[in-house]
């Protein structure tokens, strides 16, 4: 089935309106962190070791950066829940999740999924993983 969509006159004139409407909600309605409106606290947050920190929140980065993105270190999340190891691509691809639940992961991930590595649950216990990948 094929559909198509009519607009009259009077939408479209207003249709670019709606957009800045849009835009402007979002940005005034939305958490800081979601956008990654970062500050950098101490240190060199381009090329070296450095902090930052998500305005508005408990959220940071800190740890070696390249090219402003964070490649090893610790990432704290607003939810409590703290990162820790290498990372590629905005990712952690090698290191520890730790949720704050307790919970745990351990190992190497790929689009932050553990799939090779160690569970730790809250009560102590733990169990191996490895997922295989496809391409």
């Amino acid at each position: 089935m094929i559909f198509f969509l009519k607009f009259s006159a009077h939408y479209i004139k207003r249709f670019p309106r709606f957009l800045i409407t849009l835009n402007l909600l979002i940005t005034l309605l939305a958490p800081t962190f979601a956008f990654g409106q970062y500050l950098c606290k101490e240190g060199d947050c381009e090329n070296g070791i450095g902090e930052k920190i998500v305005i508005n929140s408990s959220a940071y980065m800190k740890g070696r950066f390249e090219q402003g993105v964070l490649k090893e270190g610790d990432v704290l999340f607003p939810n409590g829940d703290l990162f820790q190891g290498k990372f590629e691509n905005n990712k952690l691809a090698e290191g520890k999740k730790t949720f704050k639940d307790g919970k745990r992961l351990e190992g190497k991930f790929f689009e932050n999924v553990l799939i090779k590595g160690k569970i730790t649950y809250k009560d102590g216990t733990s169990n191996f993983i490895e997922l295989n990948r496809h391409r």
